[in-house]
């Protein structure tokens, strides 16, 4: 192989961050530290702890082929949810460094000592972001997750380095096992492609800052890439041939004007940032875009790639709901912390120069940005703090409702009783900081407004603590409703009542 590059290795790389990454290391402990330590899990968990396979099934008809794939290579069926939560930290940490090679790769040389000194701006916004909270803390799929991410920007060095190579079988191997990669990633979860072309889009962006000029031959590159990545991985879907509508696609549905609304409500809702998941680092970002194109175009430095990739930056978030024409959950939308991530690492890039008075501008928006993640980390340590007092009431609960099941007089310990929640019970604990998206919900709430009400949660939740029972049938609630609507509600001891092979339990009025 012969290969032109001044650039350091990854290994080289790694020695010449590492007080980047100890900062890393230090905001992710402060924020994901609890979570190393807890056995708690959240919402779906139960369901694959009773069935891991069932939820294979469930996955592959999502096509999420990929993730089945890295359960079963790291034996997470019976699932270790200790060992993998640890894993999901470090593959946070390793795709940290894994992104911030890949700019380096990429960055002109006249920014790069610039860019060693200040890359953990964007570790510590990216990681830090309550988005993440709500995804990592499904312990079903964290860790791969974490994986694609780390898979993505893999890929993207590897075909780097294959863009270097001149010995063609060398350099056809490197591409095949970035469409390897590529396509694997976009099988474990689908909001891991829009964050594909949004990495794509900064690097297209520091691509044409370095080469001062459009760089549409390295575009159609990274096009044609990303055009052979999603065609194989809709083929292997099709091979699979398990589908269902859960995953909604709203252009499919005809209905263009509705997709359009959607999207524009999402920007809306993206430039607001009022929630626990948005602020306005947002809207800062897309200001500090304008005004950098704008001095581009006053020094007339600028060319047509960059107001592109300036653009695609600031569409970035709404990639998501550009592709789906859908309102989206929150969990989904890694892209949002991405750009404000990439983005305030430009400032921070730029501002660093001789002049003396940006000493101190850039010592203030130093302390901005650590003050900003800072706070985002407050809120993902409280989510996980959150749902960890949110399980334990969980299991308290659990606990109280099978002593005052095993009580009743006509309770035969050998036999297994088909088990019907009706109601609710929210978990009120006042130690509870916050709640989020499905974070500081109860086993005994989630779900209570679809027919069966807790009931399949609650069993399987049931289950998962050693407490065993049958999940009821259409059938079989319906029938037991017309008992349910006499009954008090807990904490009431009459709130059980047994019906030949079923024991109902009202958990309040709200049936």
């Amino acid at each position: 192989m012969n290969i032109k590059n001044k650039k350091l290795t990854l290994a080289e790389f790694i020695k010449t961050s590492k007080i980047s990454i100890l900062i890393t290391i230090i905001f992710l402990l402060f924020g994901y530290g609890q979570r190393l330590f807890s056995i708690a899990f959240s919402i779906d968990t139960e369901l694959y702890i009773r069935s891991y396979i069932s939820n294979y099934t469930w996955w592959l008809s999502l096509d999420r082929w990929g993730l089945v794939l890295f359960n079963k290579f790291f034996k997470l069926g019976p699932l270790p949810i200790f060992q993998t939560n640890i894993l999901t930290f470090s593959l946070i940490i390793v795709y940290s460094v894994l992104l911030n090679y890949l700019f380096y790769l990429y960055i002109d040389e006249k920014y790069e000592k610039k860019f060693i000194c200040w890359q953990f701006v964007f570790s510590l916004i990216f990681i830090s972001s309550p988005i993440f909270a709500e995804i990592y803390n499904f312990a079903i799929l964290n860790a791969a997750v974490a994986a694609g991410i780390c898979l993505i920007a893999l890929a993207q060095i590897i075909l780097q380095k294959a863009s270097l190579i001149k010995d063609k079988f060398y350099k056809n191997c490197l591409l095949i096992l970035t469409i390897v990669l590529g396509t694997f990633s976009f099988g474990i979860y689908q909001a891991i492609i829009p964050l594909y072309i949004l990495i794509v889009t900064s690097l297209y962006f520091l691509q044409c800052l370095k080469e001062k000029n459009s760089s549409f031959n390295w575009l159609l590159k990274q096009i044609i890439i990303f055009g052979i990545i999603a065609i194989l991985y809709f083929v292997i879907n099709n091979c699979i041939g398990i589908s269902n509508d859960y995953l909604n696609n709203g252009w499919l549905k005809g209905n263009i004007s509705q997709c359009i609304i959607n999207i524009f409500q999402a920007f809306k809702e993206l430039l607001k940032g009022k929630s626990i998941f948005y602020n306005y680092g947002y809207v800062i970002s897309i200001g500090l875009i304008i005004i950098y194109n704008i001095y581009k175009i006053f020094k007339k430095k600028t060319n047509f790639g960059l107001i592109l990739s300036s653009l695609g930056l600031v569409l970035g978030p709404l990639y998501i709901f550009i592709l789906t024409g859908e309102i989206q959950l929150k969990r989904t939308q890694f892209n949002y912390p991405y750009t404000i991530a990439f983005i305030f690492l430009l400032l921070m890039i730029f501002l660093q120069n001789k002049k003396a008075h940006n000493i101190y501008l850039r010592g203030l928006v130093s302390l901005v940005i650590l003050y900003f993640a800072y706070s985002q980390m407050m809120i993902t340590g409280n989510l996980f703090y959150t749902d960890s007092v949110r399980y334990q009431k969980d299991v308290e609960l659990a606990a109280k409702i099978q002593n005052r099941i095993e009580s009743q007089e006509w309770y035969d310990k050998n036999k297994k009783y088909t088990l019907i929640f009706y109601g609710r019970i929210k978990n009120q604990t006042v130690n509870s900081y916050i709640k989020g998206e499905i974070i500081g919900k109860s086993f005994f709430e989630f779900d209570y407004k679809y027919h069966y009400g807790v009931s399949d949660r609650a069993t399987a939740f049931l289950e998962s603590l050693g407490y065993y029972y049958n999940a009821p049938t259409i059938a079989e609630f319906d029938e037991a409703k017309k008992y349910a609507t006499t009954l008090p509600s807990l904490p009431n001891k009459n709130c059980i009542f047994n019906k030949e092979n079923y024991i109902i339990v009202k958990l309040s009025d709200d049936i």
